[in-house]
């Protein structure tokens, strides 16, 4: 089994040679009764930048100014539980909502700000250990403006016998491609010795990678470093692991919780992700029990607070906002 450290990580970090520029990229898109989804056709290199216009398309944000996320619509942000407590942990409280901040590269110099963070129920239950580390963020009102929505990965599993089952869960031959703005680089030489102490740079610029999931389980899996040498790291945290099928991306698998490091820099002052000589996997937060949980709460809006009222489909309520 793999190790998952108590100390949650801040960040996903392709560790990989950076290939410079990409363009803007296809989008396939679907209006549907939740409003209109696309798929991105993203290809993957070592440590493919992901452009600004991509980032858009796929509601890849920063949350709290050290995570990543996802805007799965407007309103909502899907993140690590980790990223919005009041100690940076997976098990601790929620901190004030109204203290967070959303910011996205499209948007520079503007910030969603929470009304509210929502724990899933297994989290929220009397006498958790609350040990989930995946969370909801309601923007309502306070939002980044109009994005495309992403969908939460389920597939039509054919069990025999005429037998068809809905399933999230990943397996071993799926690829999934890892989204993150966490760090690029592994810390090197000594602090205070010769060769001198090198920080882990590229913390706050997102990029991408391709992997193939292991230790697969109903709540979890990890991502081992790929045949690239890429890996998550400090600040990916948050971000989302989407299947990949023919270079598109069909849905959100999980999210980036925790990561094993190697080791760290002798003499380092911490041992913190900016101070990480390698690291060898990271885990992940699997969507797939969430996501009954998560297709009813993102229903609420600011113009429809969940209730009878929501069983309007956004797409009718976009066409009644547009004739207005």
């Amino acid at each position: 089994m793999a190790l998952r450290l108590g100390i949650a990580c801040g960040v996903l970090a392709i560790l990989a040679a950076i290939s410079s520029g990409s363009s803007a990229r296809a989008q396939d898109c679907t209006d549907t009764a939740d409003g209109r989804v696309c798929r991105v056709t993203q290809p993957i290199r070592l440590g493919t930048l992901v452009d600004v216009i991509t980032q858009r398309q796929l509601g890849l944000v920063t949350v709290n100014g050290g995570c990543s996320g996802t805007l799965l619509n407007r309103y909502w942000v899907l993140t690590a539980r980790h990223c919005v407590t009041t100690d940076s942990s997976i098990t601790g409280m929620l901190g004030v909502p109204e203290d967070g901040r959303i910011s996205a590269a499209w948007l520079p110099g503007q910030v969603g700000i929470p009304s509210r963070y929502r724990d899933f129920a297994i989290n929220a239950a009397a006498g958790s250990s609350r040990d989930r580390d995946m969370v909801l963020i309601y923007l309502g009102k306070a939002d980044l403006g109009p994005v495309d929505n992403q969908r939460i990965y389920v597939i039509a599993r054919d069990e025999g016998g005429g037998s068809v089952r809905l399933s999230g869960r990943l397996r071993a031959s799926d690829t999934v491609t890892q989204y993150g703005r966490g760090f690029d680089t592994f810390a090197t030489g000594v602090f205070g010795g010769t060769p001198a102490a090198v920080q882990a740079t590229g913390l706050g610029t997102y990029r991408s990678g391709r992997f193939t999931p292991s230790n697969i389980s109903a709540t979890h899996y990890d991502l081992t470093m790929n045949a690239g040498n890429q890996v998550g790291h400090g600040g990916d945290s948050g971000g989302p692991s989407v299947v990949t099928v023919n270079n598109a991306g069909i849905g959100i698998a999980g999210v980036q919780s925790t990561c094993a490091p190697t080791g760290y820099v002798p003499n380092a002052p911490s041992r913190t992700w900016p101070w990480a000589t390698g690291i060898t996997l990271c885990s992940y937060v699997a969507t797939e029990p969430f996501e009954s949980e998560i297709r009813t709460a993102i229903r609420e809006t600011p113009h429809c607070p969940l209730g009878p009222a929501c069983a309007i489909p956004a797409i009718v309520y976009a066409a009644m906002q547009a004739a207005n």
